[in-house]
């Protein structure tokens, strides 16, 4: 949900990734449906490819778990994107089921992390390792979630279905 309010807020042209689609597209916008898993891969590459090629653009990848697999192994297009994409005015919003399935390495690299709730305790190490104190999930009120920008302390925030709000 948070993926999607994003990628509708923000004001750059997006190239979106998801088999689930729900929400109406903005007339700026690419949508990318893979018909299966499998071919969830080369629609990652090619949104990529694209992307870098157009120039100014938002590279949204829902379920980023399912391309980027244990160890780091991507799509090369994505690998360049998330390494150079800064030189072509690339933004990534990434959505994963589960954090620590994506590598520490890639997430670290993140400007901006929304975790929401996480009660398996063998992450907590994960979380640390990113800035993010565990036992703030143990106090994370219902519809809230976690913020850590890079550089700064991580916070709560409630989220309404209406509008976002620091707690």
């Amino acid at each position: 949900m948070l993926l999607r309010r994003l990628q509708l807020t923000h004001p750059r042209p997006a190239v979106v990734v998801d088999v689930l689609w729900e929400l109406t597209r903005r007339p700026q916008d690419v949508l990318l449906r893979p018909k299966s898993r499998g071919a969830l891969w080369d629609v990652v590459e090619l949104a990529c490819q694209w992307s870098a090629r157009m120039r100014d653009r938002v590279i949204v990848i829902d379920e980023a778990d399912a391309v980027i697999r244990p160890g780091g192994l991507m799509p090369p297009a994505l690998a360049d994107a998330m390494s150079y994409g800064r030189h072509f005015g690339l933004d990534m919003l990434l959505a994963v089921r589960r954090p620590p399935d994506l590598p520490l390495k890639i997430a670290a690299q993140a400007s901006d992390l929304w975790v929401f709730a996480q009660d398996v305790p063998r992450d907590r190490a994960y979380f640390r390792a990113l800035g993010i104190d565990p036992s703030m999930f143990e106090a994370l009120p219902e519809h809230a979630f976690i913020h850590k920008r890079a550089g700064r302390p991580a916070h709560v925030h409630r989220c309404p279905w209406t509008a976002c709000q620091e707690v």
